[in-house]
């Protein structure tokens, strides 16, 4: 009990001090705050002292320089302005500083002033300045050269002259070789060609030509060496060539089967243009190139490269110079047998002949004499069951088709309905009207009937591809006015006196076909002989009609009215 009594006072006394610490410490620390702020607030006072001070003696400064020089600094403000933004610039600020200025309520009715003024003198400066109209012409400068032309030479490519007036087309007349049975003879001929051209007035060009009797030349891209006595391609010729081949390999060794098709046709006449030399080979291995270049859509088109077609590839890469080291006799060369045009016919390019001959010589009847003859008119014939125009649509069709087909590695002939409902739906993608489908479905099952395969638009998926695109790409038919007899009659009543040849021709052409329901081909067809008049009636023969389409002909009664 006694610790407890003893504790007590003990506790209490510890309380007290502690809590007079803390009265002490706060006392201090409000006295540091006091001091700190007192300070502070006595520096903030004497800045702003100062800078109010400062304040307003700048602005007394101002106001005693704008009170003594006002009409000074107006007027500068004034001219200032008007020198950069009026058009004719210090003209004004010079007429506004030549008038003095009476107050400033009139100070821009001066400027105003000033700048009419300034307009007036200006005005005044270009009449005196103004040239007077000449009497005489100017004096032709004898140094321009009147004959040059804007844009390139279609012919050269060369500025400053048109392909009428290339001077490369003057030179490029002609190109000839001579030759004789020795030196003398063949100088003779010689001086004998160039003195009858000059004098003709042919422009030649010298440096291409050689005058001079040698037994070594250059000619239309060829060596000829008459010592020796044979004909080789120029190297220039065959490094080309052999570049045009070596980069068509590399595409495809990097994995590109498709190429241009102008490229490949490029090769295929450098290797022709040789054939002088290399003889028939070049036609034998070049077949699968030009079928190649033969599947084409355009000629910036890609066409795929076969494996036959890079084994030729192959073959030219490594056989083109040595062949062409050995040459090729020229006495062996026989220039009636190059003609200039080589014309291969088939029955409208779809191998339909060679078919119908192949059929007939499968058959026991063989294709022999006079049944080889009517086999290939057969084709012929065949083509000929449809009208010349539907005929072409066809054709145009089916090439769409080939061309796709190709350039996708599938059969054309026949044709896959997978394959084919495919190359729908491209068209159909490409907003491709319904006639367009339409068309293309046809061709396909004319062209099968006369090769005799299935018809591979008889299919669901091709039938519903079509009805497809009738939905979505299809346009609504927006129907013509009918033409009545009113309008005839109006038409006849406003040309009722033209003497014109050509109206008077459309009128009766618009009348007639109106009166017999006629097409514009029909009447486009008619001829005088087919034409008869009676006192009380026409009688019109129609020899083409979309309704005869047999060629039987008939006859069409007009009644005069």
């Amino acid at each position: 009990m006694d610790t407890d009594m003893l504790s007590s006072p003990l506790r209490n006394a510890i309380s007290r001090e502690v809590s007079n610490a803390i009265s002490t410490s706060q006392q201090d620390l409000l006295n540091s705050i006091y001091g700190i702020m007192d300070s502070k607030l006595t520096n903030l006072q004497t800045t702003l002292q100062e800078s109010q001070q400062e304040i307003s003696q700048t602005q007394m400064a101002k106001m005693e320089e704008t009170l003594t020089d006002n009409y000074t600094f107006q007027r500068g403000r004034a001219t200032k302005t008007n020198s950069n933004s009026s058009q004719l610039g210090w003209k004004v600020v010079n007429e506004y500083v030549a008038n003095p200025i009476a107050e400033d309520s009139e100070d821009e009715r001066k400027m105003l002033r000033a700048q009419s003024r300034a307009e007036r003198k200006s005005k005044a400066e270009k009449t005196k300045k103004s040239i007077k109209p000449r009497q005489v012409p100017y004096a032709r400068n004898a140094d321009k050269d009147d004959s040059f032309k804007p844009g390139k030479c279609f012919n050269c490519g060369k500025r400053g002259h048109w392909a009428d007036n290339c001077p490369d087309r003057k030179q490029k007349i002609n190109d000839g070789l001579g030759g004789g049975k020795d030196f003398e003879s063949c100088q003779k001929s010689s001086q004998f060609v160039k003195f009858q051209l000059q004098k003709l007035g042919f422009l030649i060009a010298h440096e291409k030509c050689v005058w001079d009797p040698c037994q070594k030349l250059k000619w239309l891209g060829f060596i000829w060496n008459t010592e020796t006595g044979r004909i080789f391609v120029s190297p220039e010729r065959i490094d080309k060539a052999e570049q045009t081949v070596n980069y068509i390999l590399s595409e495809i060794g990097r994995g590109k089967v498709l190429l241009k098709a102008r490229i490949l046709a490029g090769i295929v006449g450098q290797l022709i243009s040789m054939q002088i030399v290399f003889g028939d080979l070049v036609r034998l291995r070049t077949r699968f190139l030009y079928a190649c270049v033969n599947g084409r859509a355009s000629w910036e088109a890609s066409v795929k490269i076969t494996s036959e077609a890079i084994d030729e590839l192959e073959f030219w890469r490594v056989s083109c110079r040595a062949r062409n080291s050995k040459g090729v006799n020229i006495s062996t060369v026989n220039f009636h047998d190059n003609f200039d045009v080589d014309l291969f016919c088939d029955a409208s390019c779809l191998g339909l002949r060679q078919h119908v001959v192949e059929i007939v010589e499968k058959s026991t009847v063989g294709c022999s004499g006079e049944l080889g003859k009517l086999a290939e008119k057969m084709s012929v014939y065949l083509i000929q069951s449809k009208s010349d125009n539907t005929t072409k649509k066809y054709f145009a069709s089916y090439n769409r088709w080939r061309s796709f087909a190709q350039g996708y590695g599938f059969n054309e002939l026949p044709a896959d309905p997978i394959h084919v409902s495919l190359f729908l739906t491209l068209l159909i993608d490409k907003k491709s009207s319904p006639c367009t489908l339409d068309s293309i479905i046809y061709a396909l099952k004319w062209v099968h009937e006369l090769y005799g395969y299935v018809d591979p638009t008889n299919n669901a998926y091709i039938h519903s591809l079509a009805q497809s695109c009738k939905r979505l790409n299809g346009k609504p038919v927006v129907k013509k006015d009918p033409v009545t007899s009113d309008i005839i009659l109006e038409l006849c009543k406003i040309n009722e006196f033209e003497n014109d040849l050509l109206i008077v021709r459309d009128l009766t052409m618009i009348l007639i076909g109106y009166a017999g329901f006629l097409r514009y081909d029909e009447l486009s067809s008619i001829t005088c002989r087919d034409v008869k008049i009676f006192d009380d009636h026409i009688s019109i023969f129609l020899p083409r009609s979309k309704t005869d389409q047999y060629r039987q002909g008939g006859k069409k009664m007009r009644f005069r009215s």
